[in-house]
């Protein structure tokens, strides 16, 4: 181990010590003398409830998951065949570690730029940022102690991206965090298979292909995966820790990461992928499978992890979705009570390819416009008309029309409504109309009738994607 490293560790097991004895939430730094500022800052945290410590989080409802490491530079690509499917998974098509290893050591991000990418996600309305800090190939996306399998020791780039992205998202007003791996390493030796998942290095350590676990709870996590959260959450402000899990751990391995995480960012919330893949109860909130939407409204929040297209990682001929799709789908995320995650895959050179800036940035525009229909509304558990979706804030029913017919819009069972949010239906109007011109509607035996030809709006006025109307109680 170099130096260096040894040093590192002893530093944090120095700050552990002190944070057990004083009970404080606080961040080490690479560097000794007086705290930093954000020390400081971060010794005055009071411990929120779980409720108040996930309210900016419900609130947000929209952030970016970023999916970027070696197997960017491939592009889905392997000595000349495109391989297609997750290209973040790039090395468990059976690739050795040397060979990967020369992948990893041309990885030179050169055009990576931390406030330019901050700038992309804060126009596209986003609120919060989640990127790789260890995918399942086991390197490390910052300056790790543990090991020297990371972006500083095996690159020519030499910087920390995790380092450089937290100070400019807290620094622009966004809320930061990193995924990790934490069940699965494609490059360590001790990192063993299970019986049912199987997703381990075969191919360089046969012995892992046995389902034996011992070396996995006491070397691989004990040693390997504990320290680096550790080290995550000691090293960067992180206000979320988003794990991607596959049911390995024990109980008592679960609470253990709660306990590290929760003592040094008592306000820092964790996914329930802290578990598993698909949801068992763990952590702070809920994440679905990939790009999973319930088929109904679930209270209390949860968060689809999604994609533009199919893979997650840069991926050269992955088919896109279209702009009206993807932001169709944060309407209907939120209208079921939960948050988009939406990933982007920057390409090897540290760039957010052209085609998911314009998807984003028409994603912007829309919610500058309709924002407050999104941010801090909550879903209902009312089944829409066709080409309806309903979010709802105090007073105030959003009806998102998805497929504008110049006719009506019947809302039954306004019952779930009244008397929940609305006191009474007072006004009905369109959000982008600032003169709040009144449509006509009425109401029926429970049933509200909003009469869309009297929108004030012409056809080259209204919104393509989707227009909002307000139905208000007047309060």
């Amino acid at each position: 181990m170099k130096p260096k490293k040894l040093c590192y560790l002893l530093m944090d097991a120095i700050l552990l010590a002190a944070m057990a004895v004083f009970a404080t939430s606080c961040s080490s730094t690479k560097q000794g003398g007086d705290l930093t500022v954000e020390q400081a800052n971060d010794r005055k945290t009071v411990k929120l409830t779980k409720d108040e410590k996930l309210k900016w989080w419900r609130d947000a409802h929209f952030g970016m998951m970023i999916t970027w490491g070696a197997y960017s530079e491939a592009g889905g690509y392997w000595k000349g065949k495109y391989e297609g499917g997750y290209s973040e998974w790039l090395k468990f098509r059976g690739i050795s570690n040397a060979e990967y290893d020369a992948l990893i050591k041309s990885f030179n991000p050169v055009d990576f730029d931390a406030e330019e990418w901050v700038k992309i996600a804060k126009n596209a309305g986003m609120k919060y940022m989640v990127i790789m800090a260890k995918h399942h190939d086991g390197f490390a996306m910052y300056d790790s102690a543990v090991t020297d399998y990371d972006i500083v020791d095996m690159t020519d780039f030499g910087r920390d991206p995790i380092g450089e992205l937290v100070e400019a998202c807290h620094k622009a007003g966004l809320k930061f965090g990193v995924y990790y791996s934490v069940d699965r390493d494609w490059h360590h030796p001790d990192a063993a298979c299970d019986d049912k998942y199987k997703q381990c290095n075969k191919w360089d350590y046969p012995e892992n292909a046995s389902g034996g676990m011992d070396r996995w709870h006491n070397s691989y996590f004990a040693n390997f995966a504990v320290e680096q959260v550790r080290e995550l959450v000691t090293q960067y402000p992180l206000d979320i820790l988003w794990f991607d899990g596959i049911d390995l751990k024990t109980e008592e391995e679960v609470a253990l990461l709660e306990s590290i995480i929760y003592t040094a960012r008592p306000n820092c919330l964790i996914n329930s992928r802290i578990t598993g893949f698909v949801p068992p109860p763990g952590g702070d909130y809920l994440s679905t499978s990939d790009n999973g939407v319930p088929d109904k409204y679930q209270p209390g929040g949860w968060e689809n992890p999604g994609t533009f297209g199919f893979s997650y990682g840069y991926s050269v001929h992955d088919k896109f979705k279209s702009p009206r799709q993807v932001l169709h789908m944060l309407i209907e995320i939120v209208s079921k009570g939960g948050n988009y995650l939406l990933n982007v895959g920057p390409d090897g050179q540290g760039r957010i390819i052209p085609k998911a800036q314009d998807i984003l940035k028409e994603m912007g525009a829309w919610l500058d416009r309709y924002g407050t229909s999104i941010y801090g509304a909550d879903g209902l558990a009312m089944v829409p008309p066709d080409n309806i979706l309903f979010t709802a804030k105090p007073h105030q029913l959003f009806v998102h029309v998805l497929d504008w017919n110049d006719q009506q819009v019947k809302i039954e069972k306004m019952d779930k409504v009244l008397g929940v949010y609305l006191d009474r239906v007072h006004q009905v109007y369109m959000l982008a109309d600032d003169q709040k011109r009144p449509l006509e509607f009425q109401v029926t035996d429970g049933t509200l009738t909003i009469n869309l030809s009297s929108c004030p709006f012409n056809k080259s006025q209204r919104n393509k994607y989707a227009e909002v109307i307000v139905v208000s109680d007047g309060k």
